[in-house]
């Protein structure tokens, strides 16, 4: 598995977790602008509480075929069904927006978008 954040702190808790549950865990401090996305290199991407800062091309190019994006963020990073514009290249398997706590801002409750992707 690999996974990115810009945080430190971020990274250090996924190793953390990733060492809890036994598993191998490549990491790396870095916003998604620097990361090597590859090509058809991943089944699954998740942006948890960001937007991607990549051109959307080089998100479907890195899955491999039939690879999922799922993503989860508040309403104020992106417009309402912003999140639909923006991965218009994939098949959306599923798009919600629901009142839920954040992971972030004391947890205050906001909407929520909860959005499955796949690869065509």
């Amino acid at each position: 598995m690999w996974g990115f954040d810009p945080a430190d702190a971020g990274v250090a808790l996924a190793q953390k977790r990733a060492k809890e549950l036994g598993l191998t865990l490549h990491t790396s401090v870095a916003r998604d602008s620097a990361f090597e996305f590859g090509k058809e290199r991943f089944d699954l991407i998740l942006f948890s509480w960001t937007m991607p800062l990549v051109p959307v091309q080089r998100i479907l190019d890195s899955l491999k075929p039939g690879g999922i994006v799922v993503m989860e963020c508040g309403a104020d990073f992106v417009p309402r069904n912003g999140m639909l514009k923006i991965f218009d290249l994939f098949q959306i398997v599923s798009y919600e927006i629901v009142r839920a706590k954040s992971d972030f801002y004391n947890r205050r409750e906001t909407d929520v978008l909860r959005m499955v992707a796949k690869r065509p």
